[in-house]
């Protein structure tokens, strides 16, 4: 109880602080209703989806797969689900013993590559290695085969690049792309929307040129790292000029060089924020932002589809958590020098860019999966569940911050953990704009849990993981004809061990044969992965294999199996 004749606390609140204390309530159902029911409708619509791939996959060849000639063929053409752009050594045709046959550069016309082949190639079998873009800047890999004269071996397993993940510097690069645009929406939103007099504050002004550095640093990261991802060639070109070329040379290369030349334009006004005061300046910087979120949605899955409505559903996504992430990003910077009518009005702005977010994602989530199986059956969809669950945590502790807003309470804890939330969603944002969403490819639905018993030319391959875990790799029999090949996961104590997901790529560096996917199925205690493999050459050929157990940490270890001719 006050004192005697001291009026009660409510009466001499600040009128804003009230008002914002009867706002919260409805905000907070708001963003509750919305949340909840944008999770309903996704995971009903998901009972619905139709298949969708992100990336290019090759869907016809003339020769096809396995095709047998009676004469040397003239053309070469390759058919693709979507527009690809070619990089330099695309087509590689290679005869029995690996040797390189030399042919003319391939062009490419909308999904169509064709290249003409020599006119006089002696009989025998002929593989075709290929690797190409797809339009949302992803390289996709593959190989098959044709004989003249004879019936080749199919070669099976053949869409290396469209599924997994980019190289960990791409998504790095990727992720600080994210948060230099967000710290710059956090920034421009607070002096638009919720304290326009603040631009004077030099902490204002450090994230503006820190968002400023990050963006241009990590967009040239992006298209040096991306040279290499794209060619296949090793790390140590990331500086050849003519590996370079060929990053800038794509669709996603063009959208990152709009976006250094976005970055600075930006640049000669929020260097310092007294210059984006003036009206003109500040339609100047909003444009130039939704320009850079534009760039974000065409070098992402949205630019697959080759419609616009996806490349700016995505841009609407970037803008919508970058708004959020950055604002709290301010206000963490801010502390408690922020008045009660500055949080009120990122309240609003938090809410209405939370509601954009749900919807956008929504969207993207229902064009990306093919049904509700794809959410735990497909890598994509296991990090998109791990992102709902960090977004969930963030929205726990928005709530929280405003019922400590209600209670005059301090709000600097929670708001810390929504922005750490955030961020890691920014994080796995990175990695599922280049995870390939798609679970398409050959069917082993019935070999998964085959117990294959060994025969005499059986080979099996012990690949160590860590911690004394291994994968040993059975190839049944390892030679050119098709070879069954069973991945078991051992933990320390050689019992069997459960994991999430298993990728299994098989190379031959010394013919020059980039990795080939081998999709593998999982048995019932998802211990044991089987699949089909056709080895197109004998040669001592590299096993890949990649492991992620059941707490996403990952592990990526290499073998060797001698593989003969059959």
């Amino acid at each position: 109880m006050p004192p005697p004749g001291m009026p009660e606390p409510s009466r001499f609140r600040h009128p804003r602080l009230k008002t914002l204390e009867h706002l919260m309530p409805s905000l907070t159902r708001t963003v509750r209703r919305g949340t909840v029911a944008a999770l309903l409708a996704f995971v009903f619509a998901l009972l619905f989806a139709s298949p969708v791939s992100a990336h290019a996959e090759l869907v016809a060849s003339n020769p096809a797969n396995g095709a047998r000639l009676d004469a040397s063929p003239h053309i070469l053409t390759m058919t693709f689900t979507e527009s690809i752009t070619l990089v330099d050594g695309s087509i590689r045709l290679v005869d029995s013993t690996g040797a390189t046959v030399p042919v003319d550069d391939p062009s490419v016309d909308g999904h169509t590559v064709t290249s003409s082949m020599p006119g006089d190639l002696p009989g025998g079998s002929y593989t075709v290695i290929w690797r190409v873009v797809s339009s949302d800047g992803h390289p996709v890999a593959g190989a098959f085969s044709f004989g003249i004269g004879t019936t080749p071996q199919q070669v099976t397993g053949s869409s290396a690049g469209s599924s997994g993940s980019a190289p960990w510097p791409v998504v790095a690069a990727q992720f600080v792309g994210y948060l230099a645009f967000a710290l710059l929406l956090g920034v421009v939103g607070w002096l638009l929307w919720c304290a326009p007099s603040s631009g004077s504050d030099p902490r204002l002004q450090l994230l503006a040129r820190t968002g400023l550095l990050a963006g241009v640093a990590s967009t040239a990261a992006t298209v040096l790292v991306r040279g290499p991802w794209l060619t296949g060639a090793p790390w140590g070109t990331l500086v050849d000029p003519a590996v370079i070329r060929e990053s800038v040379g794509t669709s996603a290369g063009t959208a990152l060089g709009w976006r250094l030349v976005l970055y600075g334009a930006l640049w000669f006004v929020l260097w310092t924020l007294r210059r984006f005061e003036p009206l003109p300046a500040r339609r100047l910087v909003c444009a130039g932002l939704v320009a850079i979120a534009v760039t974000f949605g065409s070098t992402g899955h949205g630019a697959a589809s080759g419609r616009a409505v996806d490349v700016a559903v995505d841009a609407v996504h970037a803008l919508s958590a970058g708004t959020w992430v950055g604002g709290l990003v301010v206000l963490v910077a801010l502390g408690r020098s922020v008045e009660p009518r500055s949080l009120h009005q990122f309240s609003r702005l938090a809410t209405t860019a939370v509601v954009v977010l749900a919807a956008s994602g929504l969207y993207n989530s229902l064009r990306h999966l093919e049904g509700v199986s794809a959410l735990w059956g497909s890598r994509y969809g296991q990090i998109l569940i791990v992102k709902l669950l960090l977004v969930g945590v963030a929205l726990l502790a928005a709530s929280r911050s405003r019922r400590r807003l209600r209670e005059r309470g301090s709000l600097q804890r929670s708001v810390r953990v929504e922005a750490v939330g955030t961020t890691l969603v920014l994080a796995l944002t990175a990695v599922l704009a280049l995870t390939s969403p798609s679970v398409r490819g050959a069917t082993l639905a019935d070999l998964a849990g085959h117990r294959h018993a060994a025969g005499p030319g059986d080979v099996a391959v012990i690949v160590p993981l860590t911690d004394g875990r291994v994968a040993q790799v059975q190839v049944a029999p390892p030679h050119t004809a098709g070879s069954l090949i069973r991945v078991q996961l051992l933990n320390s104590q050689r019992r069997p061990m459960p994991v999430r997901r298993v990728d299994l790529k098989v190379s031959l560096p010394s013919r020059g044969v980039p990795g080939i996917q081998v999709p593998l199925q999982p048995n019932s205690d998802a211990s044991i992965w089987v699949g089909n493999c056709t080895f197109p050459f004998p040669g001592t050929w590299t096993l890949t294999v990649s492991v992620e157990d059941q707490s996403l940490s990952a592990v990526v270890a290499t073998g060797t199996v001698e593989v003969i001719d059959h």
